[in-house]
C-alpha cells in the first residue's frame, strides 16, 4: 500500500581638414581624446572581467538560484549555497536510537536551509506540518502533497527552527503568498513538488542560508552513495505509534538505483517508478510520516581544496511502512530531473 510522508528562476563628416587646425590645439585635443578613450576602454574591460567572474561562479554542477540580500561576511564570498557556518556532526553512537527512523538529533542550526512548514485553519490553529528547503531569498521547495489542498493565507514557513513547536504563532513565521504545484502532480504522488513564495525576502545569516540544487551537470548518483535526510517526522515506525521528534533529526541513507528490485518493484503491480522519482534508504533507517517535503542531500567535495558544500538531490515524498516490517527504501523526487521546471517557475514568479 502506498503512503506519502505527509503529516495530517550617422557619424558626421567634418567640413574641414585636420591639417588646417592650429598645431597646438590639435595636440591638446589628441591628448584629451586619448585619455578619454583609455578611460572608456578601461571601464568596459573592468565590467567584462566582473561579468566573466560572476558567470564563472555559476558554472558548477550545483546551482545557486537568483540569490539576493546575501550578507557581506567573508563566508559568502567563497560559497553561495549549501554551506553552513555550523558544521553538521554525525554521532555513530546514536545509530541504534529511535530517531527519524534510527537517526539522530542534528547539531542545532547545522542545516540552515531547513524550513518548518505549518498549515493553519481559519482559527489559526495548526492542522499539520511538513519540511521544506530555502532555495532563494523568496522561494521555498517542498512536496506538492504538503500543500495541494491548502492555499494562502493558511500556509506559513518558519526558518531557523530546531524544535518542532506546533503551538508557534503564525505571526512569527513568513506567510506564503503563492503556491506553484507541478502541473502534472497526481494521486500517485508523481511530480510531487511545489515552489512557495513569500513577499518579504529572507535575510541570510549564520542560521539561514539557501541550499544548492542538483542539476543535469551534477555528478550522477551511484549505488550506495551516502545521502542525508532530515525532518521532524515520526521517530517510531511501529504502526499506531504517533511519536514525533521534538528536535530536528538526521539520518544517513544510501542511494538505491532504479534498476534494483527493491526500488523498481516498490509499487508494482499498481504502478512503476516514474523517471522523476528515486529511492534511498538503509535497512531500518528511513524517513517517515511528517518528513515530507524535506531534503535528501549529498556532500560535494571541491576539486581545488578541502572545502565542500551540500547539494539537495531529492524531496521526501512517500514510504511503504517507514521500514517497520520490510527493507523497502523510501521514494524521493529527483531534483535534477525537475531542475528546468524549478528554474522556469522561479523566473515566472520574478
Amino acid at each position: 500500500m502506498q503512503h506519502h510522508l505527509f503529516r495530517h528562476i550617422e557619424r558626421p563628416n567634418p567640413s574641414y581638414n585636420v591639417e588646417d587646425l592650429p598645431r597646438k590645439k590639435f595636440t591638446k585635443c589628441s591628448i584629451v581624446g586619448l585619455l578619454l578613450l583609455f578611460i572608456v576602454l578601461g571601464t568596459v574591460l573592468g565590467v567584462a572581467i566582473i561579468l566573466a567572474f560572476v558567470t564563472g561562479l555559476q558554472k558548477n554542477g550545483s546551482a545557486p538560484v537568483h540569490l539576493k540580500n546575501v550578507s557581506t561576511d567573508p563566508f559568502d564570498e567563497s560559497c553561495l549555497c549549501g554551506c553552513s557556518t555550523i558544521e553538521p556532526v554525525f554521532d555513530n553512537r546514536t545509530k541504534g536510537s529511535g530517531r527519524i527512523i534510527n537517526g539522530e538529533t542534528v547539531r542545532e542550526h547545522s542545516w540552515p536551509w531547513q524550513m518548518l512548514l505549518i498549515i493553519y485553519d481559519l482559527h489559526r490553529q495548526p492542522l499539520t506540518f511538513c519540511g521544506a528547503t530555502l532555495i532563494t531569498d523568496r522561494h521555498i521547495l517542498t512536496a506538492a502533497h504538503c500543500v495541494h489542498q491548502f492555499m494562502p493565507p493558511f500556509i506559513f514557513v518558519f526558518p531557523g527552527q530546531h524544535q518542532l513547536n506546533m503551538s508557534i504563532s503564525p505571526s512569527l513565521g513568513y506567510p506564503v503568498t503563492q503556491v506553484f504545484i507541478h502541473e502534472r502532480y497526481n494521486v500517485l504522488l508523481q511530480h510531487d513538488l511545489a515552489i512557495l513564495t513569500v513577499d518579504q525576502p529572507f535575510r541570510f545569516d549564520s542560521h539561514l542560508r539557501p541550499i544548492c540544487l542538483a542539476t543535469s551537470k551534477s555528478p550522477l548518483l551511484q549505488t550506495n552513495d551516502e545521502l542525508i535526510a532530515i525532518g521532524w517526522g515520526r521517530i517510531s515506525a511501529q504502526p499506531g505509534a504517533n511519536i514525533y521528534a521534538n528536535d530536528l533529526q538526521q539520518v544517513e541513507l544510501s542511494y538505491i538505483s532504479a534498476s534494483h528490485p527493491n526500488c523498481s518493484e516498490i509499487f508494482q503491480p499498481i504502478v512503476g517508478l516514474h523517471p522523476g522519482q528515486m529511492c534511498a534508504g538503509r535497512p531500518k533507517h528511513n524517513a517517515c510520516y511528517g518528513d515530507s517535503g524535506g531534503p535528501l542531500m549529498r556532500k560535494i567535495l571541491s576539486l581545488h581544496n578541502d572545502s565542500y558544500h551540500w547539494e539537495q538531490v531529492g524531496i521526501a515524498s512517500k514510504t511503504i511502512d517507514c521500514g517497520w516490517n520490510s527493507t523497502w527504501p523510501d521514494i524521493y523526487i529527483n531534483i535534477s530531473y525537475y531542475y528546468n521546471w524549478i528554474m522556469k517557475t522561479i523566473e515566472h514568479t520574478n
